[in-house]
């Protein structure tokens, strides 16, 4: 309830106060009457930008922002945002769309040559079209603003596919689903497989499915198995982002493009998608595996090998202001992407964990990571106060203040793969906000009853505890609380429009996904 109340009392009125809408000297893309590829469903909405910097707009906050109007059924404020989103694909009033194309290299020339096509981009981007991955920052005064950002492309589509669903559309289903294949094709990279997958060193017990290894790139235009950025190589090429794995989000594209297929684009099927997807989630799983602690920390980046597993990389590529080998703003969403997993899935959030000869050693996913998380917290504060002032709570013992609490999250034990430690401010939306989502995700060994505690008692904590201000706090506070609400509902009910989750009365079985859908 606390949760709740601070997304329709607190955050939420706080970020549509970063909303800027169709109009607004600032608006920062072009009006909706010049978007060649508009909606028909949208004709007449103004649209709205996320304002996430002085003049600025992130396609990351815009995705943030999507997401979480979906999850409130925020109707009006989704469909404004989406008009925002198509005219960011649009790029400029007077030229053809731009379409996420950019470039991967220091360039200085007026970034409308792109999008007439007098300059050739090497990016992945406009194969699908009509449906864009867009350029992460608006508007494009320079080429580097023009590829797409993998996190705000992810979080979009999830609040697509909201949308469609909410408005029983069949032009908004088409162009969810033509955006999925999108961003498999751009940000997984299968719109070129040479450059962005690798074969599996050993195959012993791996499915020939499985035996291509994807992972996901920055964008449009660098990240994952791609080695063809010129400029700052060690940077680019070979990187990624662990955070930008969002398995929930991409288990939700499978689910959506099995019962859409008839709207899959031509030229591409909707099995070779999913298994581009199923790819993605189980090598990525099996890299998060290795390349975080057993506290959960995992650094902003990682370097992959050209050959070999992708968890035998190093802590070399960096990007965005962040540092690699550090827990930070770029890695603090990573927690409630695995979440989220489970709160869809239950136990199904999982994949099958291979050895280095290709054996089959068990399976690994959402569970065992947020575990990872919630029992260091747990241990540090155990080890730090008296009993009863924590969960299971003594009503004859002062409970822990969230200035005894949070900050312990600063003293989760590091490794050799994230040596610099806990670095995000833990009073940060983006510090133990996040990390409380992994309290909604049963834990062995705690019972049901003492784990519902644990997830109030931390959610009550953090949420009182976050400073809130721009939209990178906030976007972690929208999402957050609602998943923390109960609110992050499943999109594909019958009847999603009138679909709400409710409150568990009793504690949830050990197997539960805590908040249960009620049609």
């Amino acid at each position: 309830r606390n949760s709740s109340r601070k997304f329709q009392d607190d955050y939420w009125p706080q970020m549509k106060k970063l909303f800027l809408q169709e109009g607004s000297p600032k608006y920062p893309v072009p009006p909706s009457n010049k978007v060649t590829d508009l909606l028909s469903e949208l004709h007449g909405v103004k649209g709205l930008m996320v304002h996430t910097a002085p003049d600025v707009t992130v396609t990351e906050g815009q995705g943030y922002a999507m997401l979480a109007a979906g999850m409130a059924r925020d109707l009006h404020s989704l469909k404004g945002l989406t008009v925002g989103w198509q005219a960011i694909g649009q790029g400029f009033a007077d030229t053809p769309a731009c379409g996420g194309c950019g470039v991967n290299k220091d360039a200085w020339f007026p970034a409308k040559d792109i999008c007439t096509g007098k300059f050739k981009t090497p990016c992945l981007c406009k194969t699908v079209p009509g449906a864009y991955m867009p350029g992460w920052d608006s508007p494009f005064t320079q080429p580097s603003a023009m590829g797409s950002a993998t996190d705000g492309d992810e979080d979009a589509v999830t609040g697509l596919i909201y949308l469609a669903e909410l408005m029983g559309s069949e032009e908004l289903r088409e162009y969810a689903v033509k955006s999925i294949a999108a961003f498999v094709l751009e940000d997984l990279g299968f719109a070129d497989p040479e450059k962005n997958s690798r074969p599996t060193p050993a195959q012993g017990d791996i499915p020939e499915t499985l035996q291509t290894m994807y992972l996901w790139r920055g964008g449009s235009c660098w990240g994952g198995y791609d080695t063809s950025s010129p400029n700052l190589p060690e940077d680019r090429n070979l990187c990624i982002n662990p955070a930008y794995f969002s398995p929930g989000e991409w288990r939700l594209f499978q689910t959506y493009l099995k019962a859409h297929a008839h709207y899959v684009p031509s030229g591409h099927t909707a099995e070779e998608l999913i298994a581009v997807l199923e790819s993605s989630i189980v090598w990525g799983y099996n890299t998060i595996n290795r390349i975080t602690c057993p506290s959960g920390l995992v650094s902003n980046w990682w370097t992959v090998p050209d050959k070999g597993w992708p968890w035998h990389g190093e802590l070399k590529c960096k990007n965005s202001g962040t540092e690699s080998g550090a827990y930070y703003s770029d890695a603090a969403r990573l927690p409630w992407r695995v979440a989220l997993d489970y709160i869809w899935f239950a136990d199904a959030a999982t994949a099958p964990l291979f050895d280095d000869h290709g054996k089959k050693i068990g399976t690994w996913g959402a569970k065992e990571y947020a575990n990872r998380w919630a029992r260091a917290w747990m241990k540090k504060i155990v080890e730090a106060s008296p009993k009863g002032s924590y969960p299971p709570l003594n009503s004859q013992v002062l409970p822990l203040r969230k200035d005894q609490v949070l900050p312990l999250l600063s003293n989760v034990p590091t490794c050799d793969k994230c040596p610099k430690g806990f670095t995000a401010p833990p009073w940060n939306a983006w510090g133990s906000y996040s990390v409380s989502t992994t309290f909604q995700v049963p834990l062995d060994g705690v019972g049901a009853t003492t784990m519902q505690q644990w997830t109030d008692f931390i959610a009550h904590l953090s949420a009182d505890g976050c400073s809130t201000g721009q939209y990178f706090d906030l976007g972690q506070q929208v999402v957050v609380s609602q998943m923390l609400a109960g609110s992050a509902w499943w999109p594909l009910s019958k009847s999603a429009a009138q679909a709400k989750f409710v409150m568990a009365v009793s504690a949830p079985s050990a197997t539960s996904r805590r908040w249960p859908l009620v049609a």
